[in-house]
């Protein structure tokens, strides 16, 4: 009966077709009202139901738990959308912490302590905004180089993504459109592959911040800053997460204490660019790169990244002949990663 019920109220597919997720989601109830006859439509299903007063309660139970099962809701959909607007989130209060340091440190006087409710209100308003705010804002405090450390044209994008989910239902709407080039109406569904992104980029932005706020309060720190981006880039390249791996190198090379330190951070860079985008997204750039004057691992590392393996391959064995490379060097470098699992470093290895 129920199925009468349905099909005796079936709708014109000419008119659902012309709905728009902007109607149906603004006022879902009338949308389906405007539809179908629903006094009509309960008048033909509710007499079903009637029949329910007559289960056991075993049968009962048992049809409870089968409507359970039988109308499940999609979750994934709803968890990415918050994982999404939760990793988007997480650069803005740091941005605010940031700037309320370098408030306190450029004037302790001013203020009883860090926590002074004051200092956190000048940050919160200097830092109030959208991402190009926030780099405005510690601009302001003498912070250099961070228009270079972070992508602020993606970070922004995402920050009107999230808005968009977390205030707009998932909707765009005209203002968001107008920033992104979004549809209108468009309903904003993350896929994985769009969470782990922003989950990549902003934890890229976030180290960045970090890096150019403490170099900027310690002049001396950025060979440090530099060489403790090592292993987490490392780390990065080699579980795929391309995008924080060339933010992390992207430091590695601007806090360099030496050519070498900042040369070791563009291959790092252009690894994770290859891996992101392939060859041809760095070949003009490795191709044009001067390696006069660095030392020659340099330059087997420019035959590697261009694919040139013979040449490469040739100078690592000088290299390792010579005592300049090391056995276990070839394992621990993700510059050699592609040569070790093609097998072209077996016998230099012992594997």
């Amino acid at each position: 009966m129920l199925d009468e019920a349905v099909a005796a109220q079936l709708a014109d597919e000419s008119v659902l077709g012309s709905l728009t997720p902007v109607e149906v989601m603004a006022d879902p109830f009338g949308t389906v009202g405007a539809l179908i006859d629903l006094p009509g439509y309960l008048q033909r299903a509710l007499p079903a139901t009637a029949k329910l007063a007559g289960l056991s309660t075993r049968e009962m139970l048992y049809l409870a738990a089968y409507l359970r099962q039988a109308t499940a809701t999609p979750r994934t959909p709803l968890l990415l959308r918050a994982l999404f607007a939760t990793a988007t989130g997480m650069v803005e209060p740091l941005a605010t912490r940031l700037v309320r340091l370098l408030m306190y440190h450029a004037a302790p006087q001013d203020y009883s302590s860090l926590a002074d409710p004051s200092l956190d209100g000048q940050a919160r308003k200097a830092r109030f905004g959208a991402p190009a705010t926030w780099r405005a804002a510690l601009e302001a405090q003498g912070v250099s180089g961070i228009d270079d450390l972070v992508d602020w044209a993606e970070l922004g994008r995402l920050w009107e993504d999230r808005n968009v989910i977390a205030h707009r239902g998932s909707v765009v709407d005209a203002r968001h459109s107008a920033q992104t080039g979004a549809e209108p109406g468009t309903v904003l569904v993350p896929s994985p592959q769009d969470v782990q992104a922003a989950i990549d980029l902003v934890g890229a932005a976030r180290y960045a911040l970090v890096a150019a706020a403490w170099a900027h309060l310690e002049p001396g720190a950025g060979g440090l800053i530099a060489e403790c981006a090592g292993l987490p880039l490392w780390q990065s390249l080699r579980a795929g997460r391309w995008r924080q791996a060339e933010g992390l190198a992207k430091v590695q090379a601007a806090f360099a204490a030496d050519a070498e330190a900042a040369a070791t951070g563009r291959v790092n860079r252009w690894l994770a660019v290859e891996m992101g985008h392939g060859l041809e997204a760095i070949r003009d750039e490795v191709s044009q790169w001067d390696t006069g004057g660095l030392p020659a691992t340099f330059q087997m590392a420019r035959h590697l990244l261009l694919r040139e393996d013979d040449a490469g391959m040739a100078m690592l064995r000088q290299l390792l002949a010579g005592g300049t490379l090391t056995p276990a060097e070839l394992i621990e470098l993700p510059l050699f990663d592609r040569l070790r699992e093609d097998g072209k470093l077996s016998d230099l290895i012992g594997q």
